[in-house]
Parts: structure tokens; sequence; C-alpha cells
């Protein structure tokens, strides 16, 4: 990964955070579809990062 990946990677991640609190959506509406056609990751890579967020702050909270 180069530097202007990471911080491509980083400007997405901040707007999907904007995104998903003003609009009440999921951050992963934003982020899959970019890790996928910006950064160049996998499908699999796109799905499952939103996915291990979620699993990592239901463990954080006692959920899991």
């Amino acid at each position: 990964m180069t530097p202007l990946e990471a911080a491509l990677g980083v400007a997405v991640g901040f707007a999907a955070g904007i995104l998903a609190g003003l609009f009440g959506v999921g951050g992963g509406i934003v982020t899959t579809p970019a890790i996928n056609t910006i950064l160049g990751g996998t499908a699999i890579q796109a799905i499952a990062t939103p996915f291990m967020r979620k699993v990592s702050r239901a463990k954080s909270i006692g959920l899991i």
C-alpha cells in the first residue's frame, strides 16, 4: 500500500463517518465499494472490513 492509497483510505473512512452521521446509514454502504474500486481490494476484503468492525465493537461492549 502506497502512502497515497493510505491517505485515500483515511479520507474515504472519514467521509463515510460523516455521511453515516448525517443520514443515519451504515458506513459500510460507502466503504465497501470504496475498498473494492478505489483501493483495489477484493470483494471478500471489501465485505469483511465493515463486518469485522461490528464484531470488534460488539466485543468491546460485552455482547460476544
